[in-house]
């Protein structure tokens, strides 16, 4: 896929907010399931399908390592919940509260809420976050009613307009999340990878022809096992980069013609 072509997919995907006949092949792994977000049961059965995956001799040695790395996040998932420090949780309990109120989690993970206290989100999925609110405030509260939308913090580096932190909601688009940051006409969209730190290196968790079919095909950053603190990296057309630095260095290299100009004259 070319980088207009690539461009021009992701505007299509932009304006229709949902995808359209979309024909190309993707492992079992790339399947949709569930709604906009991936349900405890819905991970599950990505495991299995992952697990599947490794174990076959059918698929190259990519898709297994593929299937490796979605393993392991799943598997993350799963035991340590969704949520992390930064991410935001837009809440409105009917009947106590006018209006919501936005809550940023804390260590622990926790939200703290006026009156009421902490509450724990450990173990906790972006999917159950309602339920979960639902139980524990129901010790202060009789048959409270919860509203709950979470949101998380994600970078933007390279060849957009506007890098550095988002906090967007779970159920955002993957291609979306791309643009809050300003795509430029510089920018290689078929080289763009996402990151996460892990330990002491960055480890791209995202990138090539997989992310490539998730951004036609209209995942959310929820349905790709994103989490608070991962990175879009997005470099610039090779061309545009090699014309920047021909350009700088004619720049410098006029500098010490002048000077030198001035020097000797």
């Amino acid at each position: 896929m070319t980088k207009h072509g690539a461009f021009a997919a992701l505007m299509l995907l932009l304006s229709l907010f949902a995808t359209a006949g979309v024909s190309a092949q993707v492992p079992p792994i790339r399947t949709q399931l569930g709604g906009l977000q991936m349900t405890r049961s819905d991970l599950e059965t990505l495991l299995d399908r992952n697990q599947e995956v490794v174990a076959s001799s059918a698929y190259s040695g990519s898709m297994r390592e593929r299937a490796r790395r979605d393993i392991d996040m799943i598997l993350q998932r799963l035991r340590d919940g969704d949520f992390r420090i930064g991410d935001r949780i837009i809440l409105l309990i009917e009947g106590e509260w006018q209006t919501a109120d936005t809550f940023v989690v804390e260590a622990g993970p926790q939200i703290t809420l006026p009156v009421l206290g902490a509450i724990g989100l450990q173990g906790v999925l972006r999917s159950e976050l309602e339920e979960h609110l639902t139980k524990q405030l129901s010790r202060f509260i009789q048959q409270p009613v919860v509203q709950a939308e979470s949101t998380i913090r994600l970078m933007v580096t390279g060849a957009v307009n506007n890098p550095g932190f988002f906090n967007v909601p779970s159920t955002l688009l993957v291609g979306e999340a791309l643009m809050r940051a300003g795509i430029q006409q510089a920018s290689n969209l078929d080289r763009v990878r996402i990151t996460r730190r892990e330990l002491d290196r960055e480890v791209d968790i995202w990138e090539g022809d997989p992310l490539q079919d998730a951004l036609v095909q209209g995942l959310t950053l929820d349905q790709m096992n994103l989490q608070a603190g991962d990175q879009f990296v997005v470099p610039a057309n090779v061309s545009s980069a090699v014309w920047g630095r021909v350009a700088r260095g004619a720049i410098i290299l006029g500098s010490f013609l002048i000077f030198g100009v001035r020097i000797f004259f």
